[in-house]
């Protein structure tokens, strides 16, 4: 396997920050990871794992050790019953399998349509969107430990799941996901509560000869409002909705109810979930920038890099700024969805 000195992977991140690595290798079987593993052993080097690079910021240019950029691909499909149970690698392109499930008709990821970044990454986050989690449908995640070298599997129940979080955001941070199994239905249950999906949906099915939506229609709706929403990184860098929508108590809520009538906010469990980007935007920041880096002018929950030439400095510095002023209005801390390294 290849090693390569001082690679610069700005564009190995979708955020388009520049980090120049002393090593570099992209390992596209197991094997491989492993003997990236034994070099980075070898030469005493720390490791930093990469994968899309849709999630994940740079805080420094420099990184000073081996960045193994992860190209594990290939889908394996197994019938059981009412369900299909799909292992995905975890380089494949998360859109592009939500789309290959949809066409084995196993279904429960369409609300998940057109979320940047890699199957390997889902289960990081517990990515979510329009009322659907991915830990509603992951059965195990596959991984490799570098401490022992031996491979893993690490079932739902053990990954303590929680809002844009798993348990390898913390202990297990130090596994490398090398495939995650899903078990789908193969009788769609769509889930289409949420305002702007079901209008759509209506206007469409107005329009058509269905008495009900199909699972291929809610990606579509899904689909066509992420891309009105989000700018597309190829062509302007981000990394996708940089803050959590903060969890507040019933209290809470019906405090800053009485404050701000026009509070935006949806339930959860007992509590409630405050929608960050409504927050930002009451504070003015559409537009704000701070050097190369911006909050996109039509959606406030998006940083992005606006000259193509933005720092981290610059970055950090505009999130400290939101954070201080959200929670100095509002009492209500922001934590931010990618992961910083």
């Amino acid at each position: 396997m290849l090693i390569q000195r001082g690679v610069d992977l700005k564009s190995a991140n979708s955020f388009g920050l520049s980090l120049k690595a002393d090593f570099y290798c992209r390992p596209s079987t197991t094997d491989e990871l492993e003997q990236a593993y034994a070099f980075a052993k070898s030469e005493a080097l720390d490791v930093l794992i990469l994968g899309g690079g849709s999630n994940v910021l740079f805080s420094s240019p420099e990184y000073q050790g081996l960045v193994v950029h992860l190209n594990l691909k290939g889908t394996d499909a197994q019938q059981d019953g009412d369900y299909i149970r799909v292992t995905a690698s975890a380089s494949e392109n998360w859109d592009d399998f939500v789309h290959q499930c949809m066409g084995l008709s196993a279904y429960g990821l369409e609300n998940l349509s057109l979320i940047p970044g890699t199957v390997g990454a889902s289960p990081v986050q517990n990515i979510g969107a329009y009322g659907v989690e991915v830990s509603d449908y992951i059965e195990s995640v596959q991984c490799f430990d570098p401490d022992s070298g031996q491979q893993k599997v690490i079932r739902n129940e053990e990954c303590r799941f929680g809002y844009r979080d798993s348990i390898f955001k913390h202990e297990a941070k130090c596994l490398v996901i090398t495939s995650v199994t899903f078990r789908l239905p193969t009788e769609a249950n769509l889930r289409v509560g949420y305002g702007d999906v079901k209008q759509r949906l209506d206007a469409l099915l107005a329009d058509s000869n269905l008495s009900s939506a199909t699972p291929q229609m809610v990606s579509d709706v899904i689909s066509q409002l992420r891309s009105e929403k989000l700018p597309d990184p190829k062509l302007l860098g981000n990394a996708g909705s940089f803050f959590k929508n903060p969890i507040v108590s019933s209290e809470k809520y019906n405090e800053l109810k009485i404050k701000y009538s026009d509070l935006v906010a949806y339930p959860y469990g007992a509590d409630f979930k405050l929608a960050a980007g409504w927050m930002i935007d009451q504070l003015g920041f559409k537009g704000k920038t701070i050097g190369g880096v911006a909050v996109h002018d039509k959606q406030a929950l998006v940083l992005v890099n606006k000259t193509g030439e933005a720092t981290s400095d610059e970055l950090f510095e505009l999130v400290d700024l939101i954070y201080r002023e959200v929670k100095r209005r509002y009492g209500v801390e922001l934590s931010i969805e990618p992961v910083v390294v």
